[in-house]
C-alpha cells in the first residue's frame, strides 16, 4: 500500500484563525510518497484473508532535497499476528456502563450545533428524547469549524468588531461624563468671571 501526498500543506492564520491553504517547496510541491505499508503471511480467517506481518512507514520531505524522491522516514510501525480469535462485533455505538456518564454528542451538527453535553443513565438518549431536545434547545449554536478554532485558542475574524464595539459601548459614556463636566465646570467658571466683572465695575461707580 502506498499513501502518497499531493504536496498541499495546511495550517491556521493565528490573527483571524482562517484556514491556509500552501505548497510544499520545490520540488515537493507536485507531491511525494508519505508513506508505505507492506503486509507478508497472509492466512485465511473465517473466509477473511488476514496479514500474519505488516509494517507502515512515514515518510517527510528532506530539508534540501533535489527530488520528490528524497525523503526522511519518520516513523516505522510494525505488527506481528500470534494468536487470532473470532467474536461477535458489538453494536455500535458501544454500551454505556449503567451509571452516571457524561456524554458528547455529536448527531445534530446540521441543525447548527456542534455537540450537546448531557449526562445520562440509561445508555444512549432517541434523537427524540424530550431530555436531549431540551439540551439542544439550550446547547451553544457552533459550528465544528468555529469549535475548532475556539479549541485552538485562535479568535476569528468577525470576533473583532464585536470586541471593538463592546470597547465603545463602555468607554462613551465615560467620554460623555467627562465633556460634560468638563462644560459644567466652563459654564461655572465664566459665571464666577461674570459676577467679578459686575462686582468691580459696581465698586468703580460707586
Amino acid at each position: 500500500m502506498v499513501v502518497t501526498s499531493n504536496g498541499h500543506v495546511f495550517s491556521r492564520n493565528k490573527e483571524d484563525g482562517k484556514l491556509i491553504i500552501g505548497r510544499q517547496a520545490y520540488p515537493y510541491d507536485k507531491g511525494f510518497t508519505n508513506g508505505i505499508g507492506i503486509y507478508r503471511q497472509w492466512t485465511n480467517v473465517l473466509g477473511v484473508s488476514v496479514p500474519m506481518e505488516f509494517e507502515f512507514s512515514a515518510f517527510v520531505p528532506k530539508v534540501g532535497g533535489h527530488t520528490s524522491a528524497e525523503l526522511v522516514r519518520a516513523y516505522t510501525y510494525r505488527c506481528s499476528v500470534t494468536n487470532i480469535q473470532p467474536a461477535i462485533i458489538r453494536d455500535l455505538p458501544l454500551p454505556l456502563p449503567p451509571e452516571k456518564v457524561l456524554v458528547t454528542d455529536r448527531r445534530f451538527v446540521k441543525n447548527g450545533t456542534a455537540y450537546v453535553n448531557y449526562i445520562t443513565t440509561n445508555g444512549w438518549l432517541a434523537s427524540d428524547d424530550d431530555e436531549l431536545n431540551m439540551a439542544v434547545t439550550l446547547a451553544p449554536k457552533i459550528s465544528p469549524e468555529a469549535e475548532a478554532i475556539r479549541d485552538l485558542g485562535l479568535k476569528p475574524q468577525h470576533y473583532k468588531p464585536k470586541k471593538y464595539f463592546i470597547w465603545a459601548l463602555l468607554v462613551l459614556p465615560l467620554l460623555a461624563l467627562l465633556v460634560k463636566g468638563l462644560s459644567e465646570k466652563r459654564n461655572k467658571t465664566a459665571k464666577q468671571n461674570n459676577k467679578t466683572k459686575q462686582n468691580n465695575k459696581t465698586k468703580n461707580e460707586n
